[in-house]
């Protein structure tokens, strides 16, 4: 693997598990010196939603970071007339906000050192393609893709080439809970026209390696799919799988099943 990293300093939020814990493997393997940031694990302790947490830590940085990935993300499954206000919330402040408040800090430091710098922001195949059930998730998603792109604009003058990744279904921790859905994966595979199976979060970590490297220097502004061409066909509906099998087997055998659907899209990339 080449090394087109080395000297070069890496943020990834999100970097504990899923697609973010993916990131940080690839920017390792190729001489990253990476800092992750997460609300678990060992990692540095950052809940993007906090905006003292968020300056606090890019202004404790030692130097402006070469490259920032968001990849800090979650989701909730209910349909909208059901929807608490504080799911809603919570879901766009991480999402959303928090990939708002980690560009803004991450800018800030490369505008003012006055060096060129990547940021790529893990979208989804949700930022277009509705989903239901998962109204909040693919709503923020919509907001990340559009962030993504008005960031874009304003930062290329400064030499911050500003770029998202739009993955489908990802065999992370928590997308595998709609396994719980009957049916759920044989869908997913159908699916995929290409290999017929999930992504690996090893997948989307090389595409969003060529984002932030030389390689991908006149991509700007732009949100990649990364879905082995599963958005050629379309998502498998886990809330109305659910509904389904729920009825045909009965409410009291599927409270599994209904847990999953409450979880997260398949695109979701990790824990906030």
């Amino acid at each position: 693997m080449e090394r087109r990293f080395e000297a070069s300093h890496v943020v990834v939020t999100g970097g504990a598990s899923g697609i973010g814990a993916g990131c940080v493997d690839r920017f390792n393997a190729e001489g990253a010196t990476c800092h992750v940031l997460d609300v678990s694990g060992p990692q540095r302790h950052v809940d993007v939603r906090d905006e003292q947490q968020v300056a606090a830590f890019f202004d404790g940085l030692t130097q402006p970071p070469d490259v920032v990935v968001n990849a800090a993300g979650t989701g909730a499954g209910a349909r909208l007339v059901d929807l608490e206000l504080d799911e809603w919330r919570r879901v766009l402040d991480i999402n959303l906000t928090g990939t708002f408040l980690c560009l803004r800090a991450a800018a800030r430091r490369m505008m003012a050192a006055g060096r060129p710098g990547v940021i790529v922001n893990i979208s989804s195949i949700n930022e277009s393609w509705p989903l239901n059930g998962f109204g909040p998730y693919c709503a923020s998603k919509a907001g990340v893709a559009m962030l993504t792109r008005v960031a874009a604009l304003e930062l290329a003058p400064h030499r911050v080439r500003v770029n998202a990744v739009a993955p489908g279904p990802i065999d992370t921790p928590l997308a595998r809970n709609l396994s719980a859905v009957p049916g759920f994966d044989d869908e997913v595979a159908t699916r995929t026209p290409y290999e017929g199976r999930w992504g690996r979060p090893s997948e989307v970590a090389a595409v969003v390696a060529f984002l932030a490297s030389e390689d991908g220097r006149w991509v700007v502004g732009r949100s990649l799919t990364v879905d082995g061409g599963h958005s050629l066909i379309g998502e498998p509906d886990p809330l109305v799988m659910a509904e389904r099998a729920m009825s045909a087997a009965g409410a009291g055998a599927m409270n599994e099943v209904a847990a999953a659907t409450t979880a997260v899209p398949p695109s979701a990339q990790s824990a906030p």
